[in-house]
């Protein structure tokens, strides 16, 4: 029988791993006269802070559900490499650290949808999405421009 470690021992060495030395696309100074552009900075370490009891308590915050759909979280799904149902750890602002008030816990599934979506777009999104999985017509709907 295979012998696990804790999850979120799992899901913090996930997390470093993901900040480590990765290519990103940062809006930064093009030229001297000041202008934005984006660029591809080579080797950008993401500051990870965050601690295996801080994954614990923000999960038991969440009611170990993930934190955009609702999601009834299995914490042993983190051992499951081609399960997008695992925990994943989501920065809420993107151009800052895995640090303690700047993540939450979603599913695999969920991050990669997300991936720069600002938090409030992505909030209403998955409102949207919700309305329509429940089958309502939304406001927004096409069906209340069609007789």
């Amino acid at each position: 029988m295979k012998k696990y470690k804790c999850p979120f021992e799992q899901l913090l060495k996930n997390v470093i791993g993901n900040s480590k030395l990765r290519p990103r696309r940062r809006t930064v100074k093009v030229d001297e006269t000041g202008k934005q552009g984006t660029a591809v900075i080579p080797y950008d370490e993401t500051e990870v802070s965050i601690t295996v009891e801080d994954l614990k308590e923000q999960f038991n915050k969440q009611k170990g559900k993930s934190y955009g759909l609702g999601y009834h979280l299995n914490p042993m799904d983190i051992f499951d490499g081609n399960n997008n149902a695992a925990m994943s750890v989501d920065r809420i602002d993107n151009n800052k650290g895995y640090v303690k008030g700047n993540f939450v816990i979603t599913t695999r599934f969920e991050n990669m949808g997300r991936r720069t979506m600002p938090i409030e777009k992505y909030k209403r999104f998955l409102k949207r999405l919700k309305a329509d999985i429940r089958g309502e017509i939304r406001s927004d709907s096409i069906e209340r421009f069609i007789e």
